[in-house]
């Protein structure tokens, strides 16, 4: 007590200078260099429990203001345990903040010290020690400050986040190599007061264990804790996050108490499972737990060895037909991103987006396709530009965009796909060919009458590609051969972008040829852009319109048509390839409207006409 006037105490070995941690305001007390002990730790934290200055009478910003009336000046004691380690204390007391703690080389001293202080500040309610290395005495102090003492007194803690910290003393030999072995002697201990302490502490809600290394002994004494038990008592955890535990490595074996954790536990709303080496031929736990599950609205399991094999038995959790006689009804959002899943993997979680009713974000590569608008008929604009899109998406995506057949009238009317891997190509020519995705695409919107727009610029869609000065790939004409079919069957269709494709002179046949119908034909499109294609020559159809005898075509209905930019065409008419011509495209579209409209067609266009004026007739 302050009325003690005792001034050092030995604990262990060395003398602990009890005076001053309870009376004076100190700025900086190292007592790293005598050999303390976790004891002295104890001793350290309960004497400044009694100092004045670490006593705050409210939370918050009133309570930096509170003090600073009291003692003029903020206080900014701070403790050093360990050489090099130094523990905020007045900050963790006045101002805590998330990343107060992160990064500073905690031990289990300071783990020891911290977990005395929360039982004293009331306050605290979240300690974030992430990239520390506490390891398993550290945790273990930790916890035993949130398992409820005789008199009632515990750590009214509402999130832990102890990721990185070697919690059962495990560290990477390796940090670059997270598959690799761990060194160090394995404990479990902190984990198993922690379980405990999950089922006892009512408050704590959310954790973070992620980048520790759990093996199998450590994940079943900790899914203890989400199991009930005799007493129908579990932990009240709703975030739980084990990223990058190596969770996979045992096999099955070790997958097993997911099952049990997640077919009865009624608090877990949110698992992180991502980056665990969990392989797809041991998923079925998982399956089995997620399609009993009741609560769970958000579940990651990207970075993992998942496969098709894996997808496929996940992805069974979802459909009511499986052999469990039900269905998963409460997932929000599902992350099987980064797992290698091919297309058979990614059809069969296209199969599930009709059972799935409240599935509303699913990732099955990168790209997190957004289910509500499209199962409401909200959605007017499709935009997935520059988003990495793969054929994999693509499969997911149309049978997202399927959603909305039901109903009579639909209200999408914009398609924005351009700058992706629809193809499985990148603009380095990185990836093999693949058409697939975007053909189940152009299928399901090939008949859709409210369909008005569509970008699929830079999607390497013929399979050709430039590496330097030579085109690489072989030419494949199916996804042009389906997207002539949707020009000629989405009535409403008005703007058309191919541009960055490399479709060459054979693929802008195949566009331009689609347009090449009879006046009566119910073709409407306005727009066609196509620069940057690899063209040499124009297609016949367009040189067509440029001759007196063109004719009543579909093509008399564009009012934008960019083919020449970034591209080196030589049978350009010499009407618009002058130099006099600021903008060749708005020149090409003039030219080809006085063949088709004026009587008495211009053979120059005039060296007075500017291209602002060129615009304006144009948008006309």
């Amino acid at each position: 007590t302050l009325e003690s006037q005792l001034a050092t105490v030995i604990v262990s070995k060395e003398e602990l200078p009890v005076g001053k941690l309870m009376r004076e305001n100190f700025v900086h007390m190292d007592l790293s260099e005598k050999a303390y002990s976790m004891p002295d730790a104890m001793m350290v934290s309960t004497a400044l429990a009694l100092n004045k200055y670490c006593q705050p009478k409210s939370s918050g910003l009133a309570m930096a203001k509170t003090t600073s009336k009291l003692f003029n000046k903020m206080p900014d004691m701070r403790v050093e345990l360990t050489k090099g380690v130094v523990f905020p204390v007045s900050e963790f007391i006045y101002n805590p903040k998330d990343d107060i703690l992160n990064n500073l080389k905690l031990t289990a001293l300071e783990a020891t010290f911290l977990g005395r202080m929360l039982l004293v500040q009331k306050k605290v309610n979240h300690v974030n020690v992430h990239s520390n290395n506490i390891r398993s005495d550290g945790l273990k102090e930790i916890a035993c400050a949130l398992i409820p003492c005789e008199d009632g007194n515990f750590a009214r803690l509402q999130s832990l986040d102890v990721s990185d910290n070697a919690v059962c003393n495990l560290r990477l030999l390796n940090p670059h190599n997270p598959d690799g072995p761990g060194v160090g002697d394995y404990s479990p201990a902190g984990l198993e007061v922690l379980s405990k302490a999950l089922v006892l502490n009512g408050s704590l809600t959310w954790l973070n264990l992620s980048n520790n290394i759990l093996r199998p002994d450590g994940s079943i004494v900790l899914f203890t804790a989400f199991t009930p038990n005799e007493a129908l008592k579990f932990s009240n955890i709703g975030t739980l996050m084990l990223s990058n535990c190596q969770l996979g490595m045992g096999g099955q074996a070790q997958l097993e108490p997911f099952k049990e954790m997640l077919a009865k536990n009624f608090s877990l709303k949110n698992l992180d499972l991502s980056h665990n080496f969990i392989q797809g031929k041991d998923c079925d736990p998982i399956y089995r737990g997620v399609v009993h599950n009741k609560s769970m609205v958000c579940f990651d399991l990207s970075g993992n060895l998942l496969g098709d094999v894996g997808a496929k038995i996940i992805s069974q959790a979802f459909n009511p037909d499986n052999d469990e006689s039900t269905h998963n009804r409460s997932l929000i959002k599902l992350n099987l991103g980064d797992n290698n899943i091919g297309f058979e993997g990614a059809q069969c979680i296209a199969n599930i987006l009709v059972s799935a009713v409240a599935l509303e974000t699913i990732i099955v590569n990168k790209v997190a396709i957004h289910l509500p608008q499209l199962r409401k008929n909200e959605l007017l604009e499709l935009n997935y530009r520059n988003k990495e899109l793969m054929p994999q998406d693509m499969l997911v995506l149309a049978a997202a965009v399927k959603l909305t057949h039901k109903f009579e009238k639909d209200r999408l009317h914009t398609i924005a796909l351009g700058d992706n891997w629809i193809c499985n190509v990148n603009f380095h020519g990185r990836g093999k060919y693949s058409n697939l995705g975007v053909m189940a695409f152009l299928d399901v919107i090939k008949a859709r009458k409210s369909i008005t727009s569509i970008d699929l610029s830079c999607n390497c869609l013929c399979g050709v590609y430039y590496q330097g000065l030579d085109p690489k790939g072989d030419f494949d004409s199916e996804a042009l051969d389906s997207l002539a079919e949707v020009i000629g069957e989405a009535d409403n269709l008005t703007y058309l972008n191919v541009s960055g494709n490399d479709l060459f002179d054979k693929g802008m046949s195949i566009i331009s040829s689609a347009l090449d119908q009879s006046a009566e034909a119910q073709i409407n499109l306005k727009h066609l852009v196509a620069e940057h294609n690899s063209l040499t020559l124009l297609p016949k159809v367009i040189l067509k319109l440029c001759s007196k005898e063109s004719g009543e075509t579909s093509m008399k209905k564009l009012e934008t048509l960019a083919v020449l930019g970034g591209n080196r065409i030589v049978n350009v008419p010499p009407e618009v390839s002058g130099r006099h011509v600021d903008d060749p495209d708005l020149a090409f579209l003039k030219f080809i409207k006085s063949r088709l409209y004026d009587p008495k067609p211009k053979a120059v266009i005039n060296e007075d006409d500017t291209e602002a004026e060129m615009k304006g007739e144009v948008a006309t």
